[in-house]
């Protein structure tokens, strides 16, 4: 439908068209150009509105030009800019205009009265320029500001108590990887983690609803996409009426020092699991030793058949490996045992077969897929200990009547190409590991299982797979009838060599193995 014109309109309107020509040329002009007639309807503009602005040429025409200030200032617009225009002709100040996205800009606007040849007006014209960063920032000519900003290590930004963005340093914008003229509108909670903008826009609200300072620690996005702790500080920046305008932010980077002061959290919790580990092994030594001997005398009683036989010799050997890990605790795990030719799928089948009655009593499937692999050197007791961690994980994850997995076969590490060992995986059909967690599985104390994991499990085997020159990954789905957990192990033939003799002094330590994530 037509909009209906007044006669004044469709005459500012033509002397505007007429005043634009050439409109290419206009166009071309870094200044706002803007024509309305007497009571503020805009009959006409050039393309730089939507620079400045953020609206075309063809939703602004026709609108009030009230639509470009904020609501508070919208009085003084019609009360005394205007008829100022109609008293002298004209009008030149600094004023505070509202963008299309609602962020507030600041505007050096020179508006002249449009006249007929007999001295009748008939419009106004008006020309805007852009002063946001300048009023904001006070930047000088000679470039001192900047030079301060970036001596300081920190990120430092203008944002409107709407939280638009309107003026950043070259730091700051290097960062976030945004060109200067696309910073302003942006609102800063955009390059907030998604996990902590709730956190943030709540301390920001706090601020400015009490005029205060805004302080809080949050992760930002740097440019490529990687996010990093910042401790982030707003002082508010208020008009000459008293009314709060902008926040001068700053964020400062404390990422190495929160990383920092997790590992040496961390650090005191393995310094007490140590001593822990060592006080709980002196005392299970004792009875420890009663129970092998007692099963010693039990093989050698000539009355045995010979499935019992077979068992007491499982036990013995499941009682040697307690013994050894109890040891190594005793030792803060330092290592004195040798690597030895080991065949994998003997490893595997002597824990399958410990964890038989909790799979059968799951009624779980084993899917065993072992491709021939020659014996590898490395610390048996370790890598059982590992695998055990993994199939127990593995059980406790899947739900009754579900599937296990166990493939063996040899590789080439993947990273390399070149390195030749043996590939391991043990995947489950069980919940799966959400994504969130996924990346945070091997850390030290990090559990999915409660009160009923340490945390320590994961972790540890990690750390021993690493010791073998290897590595491990997980890959895991949530999605409903296909999630499960895949754990695969790479572990190098050369990695581990034949046993040295000990030089004095070379004696390491490394952290104790204990079972259970």
């Amino acid at each position: 439908m037509d909009i209906p014109h007044t006669p004044e309109q469709t005459v500012a309107a033509t002397q505007a068209k007429r005043l634009s020509l050439p409109s290419a040329l206009l166009d071309r002009m870094h200044d706002c150009v803007i024509f309305t007639d007497l009571d503020g309807v805009i009959t006409g503009c050039n393309r730089v509105v939507s620079t400045v602005y953020g609206y075309t040429p063809e939703e602004l025409e026709w609108q009030n030009v009230a639509i470009l200030y904020p609501p508070e200032d919208r009085e003084f617009l019609t009360e005394t800019l205007i008829p100022a225009v109609m008293k002298t002709g004209g009008f030149s100040g600094e004023l505070r205009h509202q963008r299309k996205l609602g962020n507030y800009i600041y505007i050096h606007l020179s508006v002249s009265l449009l006249q007929h040849e007999d001295g009748t007006p008939y419009g106004m014209v008006g020309f805007a320029v852009d002063v946001t960063p300048q009023k904001l920032s006070g930047i000088q000519s000679d470039g001192r500001f900047e030079v301060l900003t970036q001596a300081l290590p920190a990120l430092i930004w203008w944002a409107d108590p709407n939280g638009d963005m309107n003026y950043a340093t070259s730091r700051t914008l290097e960062y976030f990887g945004v060109p200067l003229e696309q910073i302003s509108g942006r609102r800063w909670i955009e390059f907030v983690h998604p996990e902590d903008r709730e956190h943030s826009l709540a301390v920001w609200e706090r601020a400015i609803a009490e005029r205060g300072i805004f302080e809080t620690e949050y992760r930002l996005r740097r440019h490529d996409g990687e996010y990093i702790y910042h401790l982030g500080r707003g002082l508010p920046v208020f008009d000459t009426d008293g009314s709060l305008t902008a926040f001068v932010r700053t964020s400062t980077d404390i990422d190495s020092q929160r990383k920092t002061e997790t590992a040496l959290r961390q650090s005191e919790k393995l310094a007490a699991v140590g001593k822990l580990a060592s006080s709980i092994s002196h005392e299970i030594n004792n009875p420890l030793a009663a129970v092998t001997n007692l099963v010693y005398l039990l093989i050698n009683n000539p009355s045995l058949d010979q499935t019992a036989r077979e068992y007491l010799n499982s036990a013995q050997d499941e009682l040697a490996r307690i013994a050894e890990i109890t040891t190594q605790a005793l030792r803060f795990h330092k290592q004195s045992s040798a690597a030895v030719p080991v065949r994998i799928a003997d490893v595997l089948d002597s824990v399958l077969a410990i964890y038989k009655p909790r799979i059968k009593s799951g009624g779980l499937q084993i899917h065993r897929e072992y491709h021939g692999t020659p014996p590898l050197n490395c610390f048996a007791g370790e890598i059982r200990q590992v695998i055990a961690n993994i199939i127990g994980n593995a059980i406790d994850a899947t739900p009754q009547g579900g599937r296990l997995r166990v493939r063996l076969r040899s590789s080439t590490d993947w990273k390399t190409r070149q390195r030749l060992g043996v590939h391991i995986t043990v995947g489950d059909t069980g919940h799966g590991v959400e994504e969130k967690n996924r990346k945070h599985i091997f850390e030290a104390f990090f559990t999915t299982k409660g009160i009923n994991g340490t945390g320590l499990g994961l972790w540890i085997s990690k750390d021993l797979i690493e010791n073998h020159g290897g590595t491990i990954s997980l890959r895991s789905s949530t999605g409903v009838g296909s999630s499960g957990t895949v754990i695969s192990i790479f572990l190098p033939f050369e990695a581990i060599r034949p046993p040295q003799p000990v030089q004095p002094g070379n004696s390491g330590v490394i952290l104790p193995s204990l079972r259970s994530s």
